[in-house]
């Protein structure tokens, strides 16, 4: 969100590579009391916000100024929406109901895929399912919790009452459609953000914001599931 902050003083001729968190709208932008009126006007327009009519002056830094605005986007967030949302689809041959059994028997998950390291069922009636997952990421390993509801003819849902430490909540599905010889499986993923640890392990960086840094992760993981599928049931005899 900086990057994005910054990139509006380009509207006023202000080279802004070099402005930092810490930069003044006074001092170090060089904004005058009517310009920062005018910038409110950009920032509102960008986020698709309203802001106070007073809300910065000279002496408030690029860094409160994108506080502030991660504050209004929270407030004004729908309570019944997600802040993030990540899918992905792959062509897999193989039938539905291969793919629907390889996802659906996570107890066989630490034996086919390398980055779950441990399974524990703690309810299972054929339909919904709850467990314990242990999962190795680039941020060490994760503990999540997680309840599923499992139908061949309709998919998998799912949500985890415990999910990972940088996140608030976390739910998402998979779906498994006949196409010719096989089978298009698609995942996703929907998530709010636990702010203080996201902010922590996944910082702003070469000018990606938090949330985006997560959404990235987020995708990558589902694609990563879909390819590693992919490679098992097309070189398995559950294929055919």
């Amino acid at each position: 969100m900086l990057e994005e902050v910054k990139s509006l003083f380009g509207q006023f001729g202000i080279p802004y590579d070099s402005l930092s968190p810490e930069s003044k709208l006074g001092a170090d932008v060089g904004l005058d009391s009517q310009e920062i009126v005018d910038f409110t006007c950009m920032v509102e327009k960008r986020f698709q916000i309203k802001l106070p009519s007073v809300c910065f002056t000279k002496k408030s830094s690029l860094e409160d100024v994108v506080k502030f605005v991660q504050k209004v986007l929270r407030v004004n967030k729908p309570k019944d929406s997600f802040e993030g949302t990540a899918e992905a689809s792959l062509e897999i041959r193989c039938s539905p109901e291969a793919a629907y059994r390889a996802i659906y028997e996570m107890e066989k998950w630490p034996q086919k895929l390398p980055h779950v390291k441990r399974i524990e069922t703690l309810y299972d009636d054929g339909v919904y399912q709850e467990f314990l997952m242990d999962v190795v990421s680039e941020g060490g390993m994760i503990h999540v919790r997680s309840i599923r509801r499992c139908l061949a003819g309709e998919g998998i849902s799912f949500f985890q009452p415990r999910p990972p430490r940088f996140l608030k909540h976390h739910c998402g599905g998979w779906a498994f459609q006949e196409k010719g010889e096989g089978c298009v499986v698609k995942t996703w993923h929907q998530w709010n953000l636990e702010r203080e640890q996201a902010d922590t392990l996944f910082p702003e960086k070469d000018g990606e914001s938090t949330e985006r840094r997560i959404e990235n992760v987020l995708r990558s993981h589902a694609e990563l599931a879909l390819t590693t599928w992919k490679t098992l049931l097309e070189g398995s005899r559950e294929a055919h």
